[in-house]
C-alpha cells in the first residue's frame, strides 16, 4: 500500500513512518520542517516532499491512505502566532477536499488535550470546552470531519492521543 503522512519528520510522524516501512508500505513524507528534521528519515526509503500539509495536492501517485500529523502540535505555538489557527484548518479542509475527491482514507492525529477540566476517567461521549487555540483547533478538526463524513462520506479516524514517548 502506498500511504502519504503529513508531518512525517517530526517525532510522531518519523516513527509511523518507519513503522509503515518495515510493514512493506511505500510512503510519501510531506514535511515543511517547522519543526521536523530530515535526519528522522534518514536510511528510510520514502518519498520526500517540502511543503505545508495542505500542498498535498502535489501528489501525482495513486495512495491508499493519508496520516496527518503535519498540525502545529503545542499551545504556546498557537497563543504567539495566531494566524496557525487559520492555516492548520485551511490545510485540513485541502486534504479532506483532496480525499473526498479521490475516495481516500485518513487518520487525524488529535489530542488528549480535548478532555482538559474533565474528570478522569475520560471517554469520548464527555462535554468538551476548549480552553485554549490549540485544542480548539484539533476539536474543530474533528467537527469538520464529521460533517464531511455526513455529507460526502469522507472516511476520517481521529486518534487523541496521550503521552507519546
Amino acid at each position: 500500500m502506498r500511504f502519504v503522512v503529513t508531518g512525517g519528520a517530526g517525532f510522531i510522524g518519523s516513527n509511523l513512518v518507519e513503522r509503515l516501512i518495515k510493514e512493506g508500505n511505500e510512503v510519501i513524507v510531506i514535511d515543511n520542517l517547522h519543526t521536523g528534521s530530515l535526519y528522522n528519515l534518514k536510511n528510510l526509503n520514502i518519498k520526500f516532499v517540502k511543503g505545508d500539509a495542505g500542498e498535498i495536492d502535489r501528489i501525482i501517485d495513486p495512495i491508499d491512505g493519508i496520516f496527518h500529523l503535519g498540525i502545529p502540535s503545542s499551545s504556546p505555538m498557537y497563543k504567539k502566532k495566531r494566524e496557525l489557527i487559520y492555516k492548520a484548518i485551511e490545510d485540513w479542509i485541502k486534504i479532506l477536499e483532496y480525499a473526498t475527491k479521490n475516495k481516500i482514507k485518513i487518520v487525524l492525529a488529535s489530542t488528549s488535550s480535548i478532555y482538559n477540566g474533565n474528570p478522569v476517567p475520560w471517554r469520548e461521549d464527555m462535554q468538551i470546552i476548549p480552553t485554549d487555540f490549540y485544542t480548539e483547533v484539533r476539536y474543530a478538526m474533528e467537527r469538520i470531519a464529521k460533517v464531511y463524513n455526513d455529507l460526502y462520506g469522507t472516511k476520517v479516524v481521529a486518534l487523541r492521543l496521550f503521552s507519546v514517548y
